[in-house]
């Protein structure tokens, strides 16, 4: 089994992360999707990344100890990025109504 390195773990993270992003914000934009969609991905995107959050730092906690200064480094970024798209979905979906 291919041992996962910090950087390439970190890697794979930020891509999903803007990624998960990004749907969710085009998903309000551009696609013309039914309330109870635009409900469904606002829960998802408000549960999903801090529960996520916790076992990643879990995990890094278990598995990548030296790079645990780094993963909280980004962690902190990340809650920024997630609260704001946050702020603004729901401004969208509230907005929207």
């Amino acid at each position: 089994m291919p041992r996962i390195t910090a950087t390439s773990f970190m890697r794979v993270i930020h891509i999903l992360g803007f990624v998960w992003a990004g749907l969710a914000v085009a998903s309000f934009l551009a696609w013309n999707v039914s309330p109870a969609v635009r409900k469904a991905i606002l829960i998802a995107w408000l549960l999903v990344p801090p529960v996520y959050f916790f076992f990643e730092l879990h995990w890094v906690r278990k598995h990548l100890r030296a790079e645990l200064d780094n993963c909280k480094m980004s962690q902190e970024a990340a809650t920024k990025i997630w609260a704001g798209v946050s702020a603004a979905l729901a401004l969208m979906y509230f907005g929207c109504q």
